[in-house]
């Protein structure tokens, strides 16, 4: 993780990306963005961390040359696959096909997967 908000910024420029764009990634409006970034705001632990993830996963995408894919975030990606899995299970309820926790079964599958797909790189 980049540690502080100039490694973030000097992270930014290298790999040419523009505040409105890792805002995008982050989840976070651009105006902040450059406001942290130029010292008019002190920004919290949790935001570098999500500035600093959003930095490696663009990055990420670029070296393994994805195309048409984009991870927004760990975040994102976990809420959207959650919702997903969280609509069949219901449906497979509604059925009779499943009973249980779906909740919970949904969030673990989710987890597991982030962890496969993103945090072994």
């Amino acid at each position: 993780m980049l540690s502080n908000i100039s490694d973030i910024k000097n992270k930014r420029i290298e790999l040419n990306v523009t505040q409105s764009d890792l805002a995008t990634v982050a989840g976070i409006h651009q105006s902040a963005i450059t406001r942290i970034e130029s010292g008019k705001i002190d920004c919290r632990i949790s935001t570098l961390e999500v500035l600093s993830d959003s930095l490696e996963i663009i990055e990420q995408n670029r070296k393994n040359k994805y195309t048409g894919v984009v991870v927004l975030s760990k975040t994102d990606f976990q809420n959207t696959l959650y919702r997903s899995m969280i609509g069949e299970l219901e449906r497979l309820e509604r059925v009779g096909q499943y009973q249980g926790n779906g909740h919970h079964l949904a969030q673990r599958i989710g987890d597991m997967i982030y962890k496969e797909c993103f945090a072994n790189g």
